[in-house]
């Protein structure tokens, strides 16, 4: 829903999507590649991602894709860069244009530390999603099992006793193995969102001042209100295809309390009572957010 609306506003970018990029930060976190090695290889993929996006190479056309050119609020111009002239005054056209370079990473607040040891001016927009939603979401695409045996999944991976867990499953692999599915991801995304809070408060004042955290649930019930406050944030604004792109993304609309109540019950009959309570915590920690 965010990427295409941050796609749409002046002086933005197409969203950009790596895989490749995503693998560095975690590595980083798994203590498997370096602080130093890992800002030179984000900062060198990062260089050359937007200078190949300048010159038209590896432009996505792709009718469906996040991170299509048609996603954007001007696809003639990535048409029209694919006759481009390449070499040094590409960057001289960058720093002209003062672009705002868009990129996805999953869960990049985790691993916020070493994003901003490599880009100490970067700006960070981080959505946070109802926890009812975002644990049916994942079940029903299998998230909590045999989707990691997938040869198209893209998250780093660690054995434990020959089995293929998710990264988040790093410290408490035995835990994770004992676990029905839904208790596996209810304890899972507490995981994840309790390293989320847990970096942003160890980030320094400055570095925190360049974290926007965004509610889904407000974001699609006050969404006037939200987007003043990312355009503020990003210090631009919107162009004529921004309001084309929020109504395709349904912004504003209403949120259907009693869908989200029937996925409550449906997670509840699989999970025990202990990971029932844990929710209960996460969903009342979320809904506070939702009414600041």
């Amino acid at each position: 829903m965010l990427a295409p609306i941050l796609s749409s506003l002046k002086r933005a970018e197409t969203l950009k999507m790596n895989y490749t990029l995503e693998q560095y930060p975690v590595l980083n976190h798994l203590g498997l590649m370096p602080d130093h090695v890992s800002i030179y290889l984000m900062r060198y993929m990062i260089n050359f991602i937007i200078y190949d996006s300048m010159i038209g190479r590896n432009s996505n056309f792709r009718l469906s894709d996040w991170t299509s050119i048609w996603k954007s609020s001007d696809p003639r111009k990535y048409i029209e860069r694919l006759l481009s002239e390449e070499g040094d005054s590409v960057y001289d056209k960058i720093e002209e244009k003062d672009q705002l370079n868009i990129f996805m990473f999953h869960n990049a607040l985790w691993h916020a530390k070493i994003f901003f040891q490599s880009f100490p001016d970067l700006k960070m927009i981080h959505l946070n999603r109802h926890p009812v939603d975002v644990i049916h979401s994942w079940y029903r695409r299998g998230y909590s099992s045999e989707f990691y045996l997938k040869k198209r999944s893209a998250l780093t991976l660690i054995n434990f006793n020959n089995n293929n867990l998710p990264y988040y499953a790093k410290g408490w692999e035995q835990e994770y193995c004992s676990l029905s599915d839904m208790d596996r991801l209810i304890k899972m995304i507490n995981f994840i969102n309790s390293n989320h809070n847990k970096t942003f408060r160890e980030l320094s004042k400055k570095n925190q001042k360049q974290v926007l955290t965004i509610n889904f649930d407000r974001m699609v019930t006050k969404s006037k209100n939200d987007l003043k406050i990312i355009k503020s944030f990003l210090n631009t604004d919107e162009t004529m295809y921004t309001k084309t792109v929020m109504k395709k993304e349904r912004c504003p609309r209403e949120i259907d309390m009693n869908e989200r109540a029937a996925k409550f019950e449906e997670i509840k009959e699989l999970a025990t009572s202990d990971s029932v309570q844990l929710l209960q915590e996460m969903v009342h920690e979320y809904e506070l957010q939702s009414s600041e």
